[in-house]
């Protein structure tokens, strides 16, 4: 699969899954948070599949038929189906794109991820297959989002642009020497749950958007807060990480302004 040159993907990049693929937060909710992202400068959106069983890429297609798309970088996934399963046959992975397209109302996504493939899903047949679809102009970057072996497979092959992993503080010592060799090799780093260590586990609140975070976090068996001040976590993971882009994701307008601060500090610091 023949490169192209790195994206332009800004340093922080607003993730359109968890709740916004849910009833918990409303379509028009979820609408205003992109607009305010983009108003403010932020410039990639992720999203996929398997978010509300393609609600959540629904919703940003509703936006983006109404902006200008130039400065824009839109990211999906496949292999995690919006019907519940996993399906990593390379037809299945060409028909999960055709459908994200069209929920998204868009000929083409910037980057497309395989989301949490086995390394045995990262076959020739695979690569020839995303080859023909990147060909067809339906896509220009491949990634991978995963927290695995996965991950070592795909930064040795040769094949991907991008690489979407946690590194928040408990994962750096996996994640930190991986993303040592991405760079290496030339992948951009996408990191997310760099702030979840900041959120508070049995926080009191009548919003369903913070339900659905508990939730998960029950799921998970994820009760670990450092006590850190979401915003200072923020700060701190813009500045230091060894990532070129932060994914985060929120259902408040406070945290979008929050985010677009931080990197007019960050602008004002460079």
């Amino acid at each position: 699969m023949s490169k192209v040159d790195p994206p332009n993907l800004g340093r922080l990049g607003f993730g359109i899954s968890g709740p916004h693929g849910s009833a918990m937060v409303s379509t028009r909710s979820t609408r205003k948070l992109i607009e305010q992202a983009i108003l403010g400068g932020i410039r990639t959106f992720d999203t996929g599949p398997s978010y509300g069983r393609g609600e959540a890429e629904r919703r940003l297609g509703l936006v983006l038929r109404e902006v200008d798309r130039q400065n824009l970088f839109i990211t999906t996934k496949a292999g995690q189906t919006e019907f519940g399963t996993s399906d990593w046959s390379p037809a299945a992975i060409r028909d999960s794109l055709g459908r994200s397209l069209d929920r998204l109302r868009i000929p083409a996504v910037d980057g497309f991820f395989l989301h949490g493939p086995a390394p045995e899903n990262l076959s020739d047949e695979m690569f020839s297959v995303l080859d023909d679809l990147r060909g067809q102009g339906v896509f220009s970057y491949l990634g991978i989002a995963g927290r695995g072996p996965e991950l070592d497979v795909a930064i040795a092959s040769d094949q991907f642009d991008l690489i979407m992993m946690p590194m928040g503080p408990g994962a750096m010592s996996t994640n930190g020497p991986r993303a040592d060799l991405a760079r290496q090799v030339g992948l951009k780093i996408i990191g997310i749950e760099m702030i979840s260590h900041s959120r508070k586990p049995w926080r009191i609140s009548a919003r369903p958007a913070d339900w659905w975070h508990m939730v998960r976090q029950v799921i998970r068996q994820d009760h670990v807060s450092s006590g850190q001040d979401p915003l200072t976590a923020l700060r701190q993971a813009l500045r230091t990480s060894p990532t070129d882009m932060v994914l985060s994701s929120t259902t408040r307008h406070k945290h979008v302004q929050q985010w677009l601060d931080c990197l007019d500090e960050l602008a004002d610091a460079t």
